[in-house]
């Protein structure tokens, strides 16, 4: 079968969003309890979050349905909007 998931990477890049979800909350939290919350780290952790459940998984959703017949003029809009919001 050839297609986007042929060789199990949406899997893994689905397993990675989620390894990201857990290291959000966990690098808070330790920053917290270390009492080193700085602006930048803030910052920091704000782009990390923009990429990680905005663009990582818009670009995961236009991988998944392009095999699909969907045109790719409709899906890089949606998946802009999606990041935008």
């Amino acid at each position: 079968a050839r297609g986007a998931d042929a060789d199990g990477t949406l899997f893994s890049a689905a397993v990675l969003i989620f390894l990201a979800m857990a290291c959000d909350v966990l690098d808070g939290t330790a920053a917290r309890w270390a009492d080193r919350a700085t602006p930048f780290g803030a910052q920091l952790d704000s782009l990390c979050d923009a990429i990680s459940f905005g663009a990582a998984p818009a670009l995961l959703m236009f991988q998944f349905c392009l095999p699909t017949g969907w045109p790719p003029r409709l899906l890089w809009p949606i998946a802009a909007l999606y990041v935008a919001c």
